[in-house]
């Protein structure tokens, strides 16, 4: 895939990436921009560098600048979070023709995105209505978590979530050796230049070449990764390895033509938080208090629900989604299941989730308003998933290639105590009583049961493995002990 074109030198190749870093910052703000405006920040940041040589930073500056940047105007029109509907179809038609120029199929082009998840959200109702008691150290359950989804054009590889807590070590997840997400951590669970970095390099791209390989694509074949314009997103310059790049939404489009946002995102929420309204409506339902619920659903629930989730969006949902940014890759190769009206997961299924919702909870005798479901499925439409930072932070991350803001924070306080590695043993007579009892359900499948006697069986393949661990010297000195007695 052709590189861009960069126009002209800068005088001071540090002092120009730290200013077009500032230039996405603000925009992503929704912060207008002048000629004005951007010319004194280019002397703000000349004298927070030191930089000794001297520069008049003129209009001629100026315009050899936005050249080397793509730059088509600086002022942004209307509201911040108005939608550029010219911009949009500009881009549409610009990426088709990319498509076509490097003959990449559906397969080859993926879309990702952050979320912000408040992951053990509790309705202001249900809050209310506890006893005092019961809700004695229940705090503000606005406990946020970021995620990022990636999927390709066909719905054929959702890649495994990406997800940013605050804790560098969830006591919760303490023994864990399975895991069905990617995590990491900073102190304020965002997103940083320095993650993306790594998602990139170290878990998207090799997912995305095996998943290519697999369908029998070259070892070299072009993969390309649409991303919006978010200020954790490093420059296309950047984020390129083994003939994967990247290609940027213009600013203000995301909304009317970035797949994520049709609806993929907000289908895995919607399913997270209707999975675990009903989790902790069944606990209720026991005569457990709702602080101990909160308790027990810890961050490892919580990563299994979102994986879940992730998991169940359909394949046609996926596909759909990128009807308005390459509307004729929804009908590659398969035609019969195209919605060729769909407007993303928008109010229709929205309701149909809420109303699966209501109808469970009044089949356990429960009652939950309409518009606390709501509140739950929006309560986090606004959550924060990136960090603004300031002109010093900005230089310090663009020249130290390092996120200043944020840091590693140690073991959560909130988690709760994670328990101790259970022995083969245990699990065994676990899945024992488990079989037993699925065998009673005319529901359950011998597909379902079969699966669980392969995992005992592999928990009995490792009981020999364990035994050989001691050795022959331990077993002596075992044995002259018993002899002693």
């Amino acid at each position: 895939m052709g590189e861009r074109k960069i126009i002209g030198h800068a005088k001071n190749d540090d002092h120009d990436r730290v200013l077009i870093e500032w230039v996405r910052q603000r925009r992503s703000e929704g912060v207008p921009l002048s000629r004005p405006l951007l010319m004194e920040q280019a002397k703000i940041f000349h004298r927070l560098m030191n930089l000794t040589t001297d520069y008049s930073y003129t209009t001629g500056w100026l315009t050899k600048f936005k050249k080397r940047h793509g730059i088509r105007q600086l002022k942004i029109c209307g509201d911040k979070a108005s939608a550029d509907a010219e911009a949009a179809e500009d881009f549409v038609n610009e990426f088709v023709s990319l498509v076509e120029t490097e003959k990449l199929s559906p397969e080859q082009i993926y879309n990702a995105d952050e979320t912000g998840l408040f992951w053990r959200y509790v309705p202001r109702s249900t809050l209310a209505t506890v006893d005092k008691k019961d809700a004695t150290g229940v705090k503000d359950s606005k406990e946020r978590i970021t995620i990022l989804g990636c999927e390709n054009t066909t719905g054929s590889h959702k890649t495994k979530l990406f997800v940013i807590g605050k804790s560098a070590r969830p006591r919760a997840f303490k023994n864990v050796k399975v895991f069905p997400v990617i995590y990491r951590s900073n102190k304020r669970a965002w997103m940083t230049q320095h993650l993306m970095n790594e998602w990139f390099e170290n878990h998207f791209v090799p997912e995305a070449r095996r998943h290519l390989s697999g369908n029998d694509f070259p070892d070299d074949a072009k993969i390309l990764l649409i991303l919006d314009n978010c200020t954790a997103h490093l420059s296309p310059e950047i984020l390129v390895k083994d003939n994967v790049s990247v290609l940027f939404f213009p600013p203000n489009c995301t909304s009317l033509i970035q797949p994520m946002d049709m609806g993929i995102l907000r289908a895995l929420k919607c399913q997270y938080k209707s999975e675990f309204l009903k989790e902790m409506l069944s606990f209720l339902n026991g005569g457990e208090t709702l602080q101990n619920f909160l308790k027990s659903y810890n961050l490892k629930t919580a990563v299994w629900s979102a994986a879940k989730a992730w998991d169940g969006i359909p394949t046609t949902t996926m596909k759909n989604a990128w009807h308005n940014l390459w509307p004729a890759a929804i009908f590659y190769e398969d035609e019969e299941n195209v919605d060729t009206n769909f407007k993303g997961f928008q109010i229709s299924k929205e309701k149909a989730e809420i109303f699966q919702l209501l109808e469970y909870v009044k089949s356990r005798g429960q009652e939950i308003a309409e518009d606390d479901a709501f509140e739950v499925l929006h309560c986090d439409d606004k959550a924060p998933t990136v960090c603004q930072l300031t002109d010093v932070e900005i230089c310090s991350m663009v020249l130290m290639n390092s996120n200043t803001s944020v840091s590693d924070s140690e073991e959560s306080e909130e988690e709760t105590q994670a328990e101790d590695k259970m022995p083969i043993d245990s699990l065994v007579e676990v899945l024992n009583t488990a079989i037993k009892g699925l065998e009673q359900r005319d529901f359950i499948s011998e597909s379902d049961i079969m699966a669980i006697h392969k995992i005992k069986e592999k928990l009995l393949n490792q009981k020999p493995k364990l035994m050989k661990q001691l050795t022959l010297n331990e077993m002596f000195c075992k044995n002259v002990k018993i002899k002693k007695k």
